[in-house]
């Protein structure tokens, strides 16, 4: 009843090899080298020697590639098993693999640019803000201003310009008054005229 029950578990096995879509052919072959149990009428249908015997792995036509290995036990040969894997099938499955490493690798890519857009714009945004601040100083329009929020470096580095811009203004407005009024003076002072007004408007 053992030997029943081993043959109705190899043959349990081998129906389910059929069922595998890279398995184009299996064979199981006792220790006399005849088959025991195949998934379609074998071929050979007895080995030619199976002792000694070595795994080995042969490509055949049209790309498959059969396997075979001894089945022993306690170094007593029990029989030989026989694949042949369909190369038709390997190659999809290859390509399938590659084309979803292709895909995986995109994907990570396409992610790892994105977050460096989002982390180049939420370190370089304010830095533009203040080039731009810097430039419109530069050009002479003394107000510019850049505006403060939160409590990070950028906006220490922020608060920090505004006082500067702010103490620029308060000194380089004076002389610039001074700049412009200062041809005029020497008349007013020649014909007596009302100094009054230019120092109203410089203080």
């Amino acid at each position: 009843s053992a030997g029943e029950g081993n043959a109705t578990i190899l043959q349990s096995f081998m129906r389910s090899l059929t069922l595998a879509r890279s398995v184009s052919y299996a064979a199981i072959y006792g220790s006399d080298g005849c088959v025991v149990e195949a998934t379609r009428p074998p071929v050979p249908r007895c080995l030619t020697n199976t002792n000694p015997y070595a795994p080995h792995v042969t490509t055949l036509a049209y790309g498959d590639v059969e396997g075979e290995a001894p089945i022993a036990d306690a170094g007593s040969l029990l029989g030989v098993a026989s694949v042949v894997l369909s190369g038709k099938s390997v190659q999809t499955d290859l390509q399938n693999s590659l084309l979803a490493d292709i895909l995986l690798r995109g994907i990570g890519l396409v992610v790892f640019l994105l977050l460096t857009l989002v982390t180049a714009q939420y370190m370089l945004g304010p830095l533009s803000v203040i080039a731009r601040a810097a430039r419109s100083i530069r050009h002479g329009e003394l107000s510019a201003r850049i505006p403060e929020s939160g409590q990070t470096e950028l906006a220490t580095v922020a608060a920090a310009f505004n006082d500067m811009a702010s103490a620029l203004e308060q000194r380089i407005n004076p002389l610039s008054f001074l700049s412009s009024a200062a041809p005029a003076l020497p008349s007013i002072f020649r014909d007596k005229g009302e100094v009054g007004p230019t120092l109203t408007e410089f203080c």
